[in-house]
């Protein structure tokens, strides 16, 4: 025998989806900004790792050096003469703009003109507000609007005297003048108009001060902290230099092929070996954040996109159901079976693996092991073999392949020993 519902039963069902569906959203968007901020943080050991390298294969800036690297990497814009010609442009803009600022005559008194600036706003601001507090009343207050818009108690005024809302306007006036005398002194509307009007041209004359005001103490502001910029970037003038050029070797380095860094280095000893490690470490976070998002977009995104689905599924039936009304009446196991949300179990399965690789991913640091010429990814440096890759898809990719080679039970057997993957690479 088949359940029946009432509307209101329906309606009822299909919120409580709804709100399960929401809480399951809720859930994943905490992962969401959680996995985020774990991305961030491996973003920024990337670029710190890039600069450096970048200081390894630029050690220091010599124009011999900047010459010899400039020719080693194809980069002309740190050749010595570019780079001193970036350096004196760069000394002689802050120089300038120092010179043109210290000519202000403000500037030597911009502490007491922001002071004198900040006394006076202050002042303006308090009777401004006291003004808007009173203005407030009338503007509050529907009678006043009427009689404002109709332009009662000014010569403008032209309902004539037979129609009904003449009289209604005349007893408003009449009220508002009873409310407001005790407090205002006034004995009639044209009165208390006038002195409603006052306040309003007070009220925006003091407005403008007080824009005018602020865009006074914004310039002060602006005058001393640009000024004080000048000073501090010309301290600083070595620092920039060197954090530039070292930045235009980084962005050099991230147009390359993956293994080119590698190809830069010869040696096993010195700086070097040093660059090799840092451009292994490169390789690695490079990886990490590629996997990351990986698993982001299988067990964070694609579930939320389908949580949107889903609830605009049931917003539709929603909608229908509340059009229908009382006429209709509903089959519960239908209802359930097209409608029921069942959670995707993120607090088990799903989670523990989601949570392992994540772990796996950031924990690792064994940057060392890696070998860049031969047939190994970072994912079977990383994980332990009884962790699954399979969300990635340069494991997919190498799975395929090295199916097509040896055999899916061969592949099945040693997935995930580096020996297996790499028994052919010599």
């Amino acid at each position: 025998m088949s359940e029946t519902l009432r509307s209101d039963a329906a309606l009822a069902f299909l919120r409580e989806q709804q709100a399960s569906v929401r809480a399951e959203t809720a859930t994943l968007q905490k992962k969401r900004e959680e996995h985020e901020a774990l991305a961030a943080h491996c973003a920024r050991q990337c670029e710190e790792a890039y600069f450096e390298l970048a200081g390894i294969l630029l050690p220091s800036l010599a124009p011999a050096t900047l010459d010899a690297v400039a020719v080693r990497l194809k980069l002309p814009a740190i050749a010595s003469e570019v780079a001193r010609k970036l350096l004196l442009d760069r000394e002689a803009e802050l120089i300038q703009l120092r010179d043109t600022l210290a000519a202000d005559p403000r500037l030597p008194r911009v502490e007491g003109l922001l002071n004198a600036c900040d006394i006076r706003l202050a002042e303006v601001n308090e009777s401004l507000g006291s003004l808007r507090a009173g203005l407030s009343a009338f503007d509050g207050e529907p009678m006043f609007d009427e009689l404002l818009r109709v332009g009662y108690g000014t010569p403008s005024y032209d309902t004539p005297w037979w129609r009904a809302s003449y009289y209604r306007h005349w007893k408003n006036a009449d009220t508002l003048v009873e409310l407001w005398q005790p407090r205002l002194g006034v004995d009639t509307f044209p009165k208390l108009l006038e002195i409603y009007q006052e306040q309003r041209r007070a009220a925006q004359t003091l407005a403008i001060s007080s824009r005018d005001l602020q865009s006074e103490r914004s310039a002060l502001v602006e005058l001393a902290t640009r000024h004080a910029e000048a000073v501090k970037g010309l301290a600083a003038l070595p620092a920039w230099y060197e954090e530039t050029l070292r930045g235009r070797v980084v962005e050099r380095l991230r147009t390359w092929p993956e293994r080119t860094p590698f190809e830069l280095v010869e040696g096993p000893e010195g700086s070097a070996q040093n660059a090799v490690v840092a451009a292994k470490k490169i390789s690695a976070l490079e990886a990490k954040s590629r996997y990351l998002e990986q698993a982001k977009r299988d067990w964070i995104d694609k579930p939320m996109q389908e949580l949107q689905r889903i609830m605009e599924k049931l917003a539709r039936a929603e909608a229908k159901a509340q059009r229908k009304g009382d006429r209709v009446v509903y089959d519960g196991h239908d209802l359930r079976t097209r409608y029921a949300f069942s959670s995707f179990d993120w607090d088990d399965d799903r989670r523990r693996r989601y949570d392992d690789v994540c772990r796996t991913i950031v924990v690792f640091e064994d940057y060392g092991r890696y070998d860049p010429w031969a047939d190994i990814l970072w994912w079977d440096l990383m994980a332990p073999p009884s962790l699954r890759g399979d969300f990635l898809s340069e494991v997919q990719s190498r799975d395929r392949l090295l199916a097509a080679e040896h055999g899916t039970a061969a592949l099945l057997e040693n997935r995930g020993s580096p020996a297996w993957i790499t028994r052919d690479a010599s």
